[in-house]
């Protein structure tokens, strides 16, 4: 049976991080309002906090030392409503890790407003964050180890979110 339907996409913004949501659809025509549909339920995944103050600490020839925070504008009250009770640190419950990725040498492109670096970017690393901790409140750490010789590279860390 080679039935042919049409199906359509609809993204609701604004929605609350680790919320439930239910949702139902209908059809309205010129001849009249369709049916609805079943009840579809969807709970919203955490939203991993911004990183900030990425800084290189130390080189050597094949080998980076990184640091990083997470954002002083994260809302610690909000994640703190979705932690378990005996939990004391917000990145205890909200945050699972760090992705890092890097890029060697980007190529350069020549725009109309100057030049702008295309980044291949090469995901190199995911670390949990308990393995990061720093010395410096507030701040984690890695060493990356196995970088191109002598090379130039970005840096890119994101946190990953408990969902």
């Amino acid at each position: 049976d080679d039935e042919e339907f049409l199906s359509h996409v609809v993204v609701a913004s604004g929605l609350s991080s680790r919320s439930a949501y239910s949702c139902t659809a209908l059809a309205i025509t010129h001849a009249g309002r369709g049916e609805r549909s079943q009840i579809t339920k969807a709970e919203t995944l955490a939203v991993p906090p911004a990183v900030d103050h990425v800084t290189v600490e130390s080189t050597d020839h094949n080998s980076a030392t990184i640091s990083w925070k997470l954002s002083e504008r994260t809302d610690r009250q909000e994640l703190m409503q979705i932690c378990s009770p005996d939990s004391t640190e917000f990145e205890e419950c909200q945050l699972k890790g760090f992705r890092i990725r890097i890029c060697y040498e980007p190529e350069l492109e020549t725009t109309g407003s100057g030049i702008r670096a295309q980044p291949q970017w090469t995901e190199i690393l995911g670390v949990r964050a308990s393995s990061t901790a720093s010395d410096k409140p507030g701040f984690y750490t890695l060493k990356v180890r196995e970088l191109r010789h002598s090379s130039v590279c970005l840096v890119q860390v994101a946190a990953v979110a408990v969902g």
